[in-house]
C-alpha cells in the first residue's frame, strides 16, 4: 500500500510533466489521501467518526464499455481482449459495493456495527478506534506502521499545508 518512495514532496501537486504516468499518479495521489485522512481522523473533534482510506482491487464497473466514439474499434477491442482479462482478475461492481457495506458497518474497523466475531482492525497507529483505517482489496485491516512512520516525517505537514491550500478557498 503506502510507501514513502513515491511521494514527491517537491510536486505535490503533479505538475511536473514527469509525474503524468497512471500507476505512479495513482501511489502519489493516494498517499497524499491517506496523510490527509490520517490528520482529520486524529482531531479532537472527529473522535466519533470513522475514517477508512479503502483500496477494492480492480473493480469491473462497466466503465471499459462506456465514453467510445460511435464506429470506433475501442468496443471491439474491449470485448475481445481487456473484459476477459478483466473478468479473471477484477471483482464485480456489486462485490465491491458488499465489501464496502460492510466496511463502513463492521466493528472490524472501529464502528459500532454487528459484532462479527473476527478480527479487529488496527489504525495507522495501531490503535482499535480514533483514526485512520487502510483497507485493502481483502477487507483486511493494515497499518503498514513502518512505512507510515516514514511518510509522516517525510510529508505529514508539508501534504496537510498543500492541501489545506487547495480547498481552503472552497470551505
Amino acid at each position: 500500500m503506502e510507501t514513502a518512495r513515491f511521494l514527491d514532496v517537491g510536486d505535490l501537486t503533479l505538475e511536473k510533466q514527469a509525474a503524468w504516468f497512471v500507476a505512479r499518479t495513482q501511489l502519489h495521489v493516494g498517499m497524499m489521501n491517506t496523510l490527509t485522512l490520517e490528520k482529520l481522523a486524529e482531531e479532537p473533534e472527529n473522535a466519533e467518526i470513522v475514517f477508512i482510506h479503502s483500496h477494492p482491487g480492480i473493480v469491473r464497473t462497466g466503465n471499459l464499455f462506456r465514453g467510445w466514439d460511435e464506429g470506433s474499434w475501442g468496443p471491439w477491442l474491449s470485448a475481445i481482449f481487456f473484459d476477459p482479462i478483466l473478468r479473471l482478475v477484477a471483482i464485480s461492481f456489486e462485490e465491491s459495493a458488499e465489501r464496502y457495506l460492510y466496511q463502513v458497518t463492521s466493528e472490524a474497523f472501529g464502528g459500532k456495527g454487528p459484532k462479527g466475531g473476527g478480527v479487529v482492525g488496527k489504525t495507522t497507529r495501531g490503535k482499535e478506534s480514533g483514526g485512520l483505517f487502510l483497507v485493502n482489496r481483502k477487507c483486511d485491516a493494515v497499518a503498514n506502521e513502518k512505512e507510515m512512520v516514514k511518510l509522516r516525517a517525510k510529508a505529514g505537514d508539508v501534504v496537510w499545508d498543500t492541501v489545506q491550500g487547495i480547498v481552503r478557498p472552497y470551505i
